[in-house]
């Protein structure tokens, strides 16, 4: 795998998940598609409360940006672990979050929380 954080990404924002949902099923369900993951941080838990979601959601970065908008079309509304999924493009909250370095610094809060998680 390639460093997502060199280039602004084109991310997918998928919704509506199963809560014993891995991001090994996420990884397989969208290849299974014909698509391929870049990177993938799932949302299990709200990050202020720290409590547990009933329905998970993630964003993924592809490793061809230029197939996002087919994934989309493609999997929005699919039926996945008995869920019917939402996928969207991920939108930034700000035009200034847009700018690549802020995206890196997502990926590295992302990846630290995943470590933090993975210890415990």
């Amino acid at each position: 795998m390639s460093d997502p954080t060199k280039q602004q990404p084109f991310t997918l924002y998928i919704a509506n998940l199963h809560p014993v949902i891995t991001k090994t099923d996420l990884d397989d369900f969208i290849e299974g598609e014909g698509f391929s993951c870049e990177y993938i941080y799932l949302l299990k838990c709200d990050h202020r409360t720290g409590a547990k979601l009933d329905r998970p959601s993630a964003m993924v970065v592809l490793t061809e940006p230029e197939r996002a908008q087919e994934a989309i079309e493609k999997l929005n509304g699919r039926t996945f672990l008995t869920r019917q999924i939402v996928v969207r493009r991920y939108n930034y909250k700000s035009k200034k979050a847009e700018n690549p370095t802020n995206f890196s610094a997502r990926l590295q809060w992302a990846r630290a929380q995943e470590t933090t998680e993975a210890a415990r």
